[in-house]
């Protein structure tokens, strides 16, 4: 007799808030921004998520790991962007895998010289 058990995706998509940050428009290459708050209910590896960029990264300059981590890839120019508003994929590894949309708003201060 052979028996075979299928996993069922019992959860629902990934569940995000929109996120909020402000730097300054010499912060370094390089740094962390934020971590965005993304969590998935699935267990084990279906619940670990994935970040993509859909819009708003008009420069390029941001990067999402898939720790959920912000990095930023660019310099900022408060002079060319006080504010992006980036829209961010979120997505399960689930089978099959459930998607999610959230809102990153990166406000920049200008620095005076």
């Amino acid at each position: 007799m052979n028996v075979n058990v299928e996993y069922r995706k019992d959860n629902t998509q990934p569940v995000c808030s929109k996120s909020y940050v402000t730097v300054t428009e010499g912060e370094p290459v390089g740094s962390t921004l934020l971590t965005l708050g993304c969590y998935d209910l699935d267990w084990g590896d279906r619940g670990q998520l994935t970040y993509s960029i859909l819009n708003g990264d008009i420069n390029g300059i941001f990067q999402i790991y898939d720790s959920g981590d912000v990095i930023l890839v660019g310099e900022l120019d408060y002079e060319l962007s006080n504010q992006y508003n980036v829209v961010v994929l979120v997505e399960d590894k689930g089978k099959p895998s459930l998607k999610e949309i959230t809102m990153l708003v990166v406000n920049v201060e200008n620095v005076m010289t």
